[in-house]
């Protein structure tokens, strides 16, 4: 911290719902958490996770909110960068994060980006869901399974073998192979859920 710069003391608000856990407010948290630790002294800048803000489609959303009461929104918080700008704006000082964070952090927007891939797959399937059997074997709702295998396999692809956006994309990928076919996934991929972390596979279900 430079020589008479003090931290204004802060609480910064993350939206984690809806379509902003979709455009990747885990990670958008996770990063401002470590970024505001590095802020001296600890704890003047906090950071906790929000409901919703009113402004789905436009996230991650992340308001400022002063201890003199002045407040500011930022949304379409998706990189570190724009997690270090919004540390530097609340606390009025730039953190200065080592080598070896910035590489985690980075990782974990790569990570982030794999998950809001499939996520998208999934919202495919769960449109064309609605529709009837013969619409759904129709040609441009075959097209349409085609992008959601394309955003899977794209993750197939770039993702290491024993990592857990990997097994999720495996997973995704029965359900909506089994869709575009016009049948039911089989019962161990039928509950997972892309937004919901909980039912993500474990290593005994990628066995």
């Amino acid at each position: 911290m430079l020589a008479g710069v003090y931290p204004m003391a802060c609480k910064v608000h993350v939206c984690t719902n809806g379509s902003c856990r979709q455009l990747g407010a885990h990670a958008t948290l996770v990063e401002l958490e470590e970024l505001a630790s590095l802020v001296e002294p600890t704890g003047v800048c906090t950071v906790a996770q929000y409901n919703c803000f009113g402004l789905c489609g436009r996230g991650p959303n992340v308001s400022i909110d002063w201890e003199d009461g002045r407040t500011e929104m930022t949304s379409g918080v998706r990189t570190t960068d724009q997690s270090l700008n919004v540390i530097r704006k609340a606390t009025g000082v730039q953190p200065k994060p080592s080598g070896s964070l910035i590489t985690r952090l980075q990782e974990l927007r790569r990570v982030s980006n794999w998950e809001q891939m499939l996520g998208k797959a999934q919202e495919i399937v769960d449109v064309l869901d609605v529709s009837s059997m013969e619409r759904r074997a129709s040609a441009p709702l075959q097209l349409k399974y085609d992008d959601a295998l394309a955003q899977v396999d794209h993750v197939l692809r770039e993702a290491p073998a024993d990592a857990h956006p990997r097994r999720l994309a495996e997973a995704v990928r029965r359900q909506v192979i089994a869709a575009r076919a016009c049948r039911p996934p089989s019962p161990e991929v039928e509950d997972i859920f892309v937004d919901d972390p909980e039912t993500w596979p474990d290593d005994d279900l990628a066995k």
